[in-house]
This record gives C-alpha cells, structure tokens and sequence, in this order.
C-alpha cells in the first residue's frame, strides 16, 4: 500500500499538486543462500491511482494496473536483521480519463534505498 502527494508553485506562481495511491500484493520467494546472503524471486500485481491538479483545475486522473517481476538479495548482518537491494522490470496500462487517453508502459527498475528488515 503506498500513497505520495507532490505540491509546486513554479515562476509563475502556478501552482500544481498531484496525489497516488496504490496497492501491489505480491509474493517471493527466497533461494538457499550463504549463512549471510539470500538471493531471491518474486512477483507482484499493482493498481493504482493519480490525480493530478493545477491552479485547482484537475489536469490528469489516471487509473493503471501492472504486473512485474523482481529479484533481489539479501544480506544478514545478524540472525534476523538484514539489509538488501532489488531490481525488477513491469508491464503497466494506464487510463486517463480526464483527457481520454490511455497507453502501456515497460519499466525496468532498481530500487535506490537500501531495505532494512527483520526476519521473524
């Protein structure tokens, strides 16, 4: 579950806010690895929803549903606390019907953070 709002006033003083939600349940699953490393390979289904806005005129409503794959490692610096990356690639469809447009995307990605967990 993820939700982000975004606000700008530009030069001009234009101001533009766009918010999204979204819901991507999925599942992994994690390989034998070393005592300290476990690679693994998951899958996911997302929707989501954004809308956008400037000067408080709706500019973009947009509906998407995708589905992508990942993988990833993880690294255990303790028994159950752990550290990882993750890469992946997803195929989306969006409808925008604000201004009737729709359109497929393919993204591939590699997450900029690093995770940090704990394994129960």
């Amino acid at each position: 579950l993820g939700f982000e709002a975004t606000s700008d006033t530009d030069a001009n003083d234009v101001e533009s806010e766009s918010r999204t939600i979204s819901f991507a349940p999925g599942a992994f699953y994690s390989f034998e690895g070393t005592d300290k490393m476990t690679p693994y390979l998951g899958g996911e289904l997302g929707f989501y929803s954004t809308k956008a806005e400037t000067d408080g005129k709706t500019t973009k409503d947009v509906l998407g549903i995708g589905i992508a794959a990942f993988t990833g490692m993880n690294y255990y610096f303790s028994k159950n606390i752990y550290v990882g990356v993750e890469v992946g690639a997803g195929f989306y469809h969006e409808k925008d019907d604000k201004n009737d447009e729709s359109g497929n995307e393919f993204k591939i990605y590699a997450q900029p953070s690093v995770r940090l967990g704990w394994a129960f």
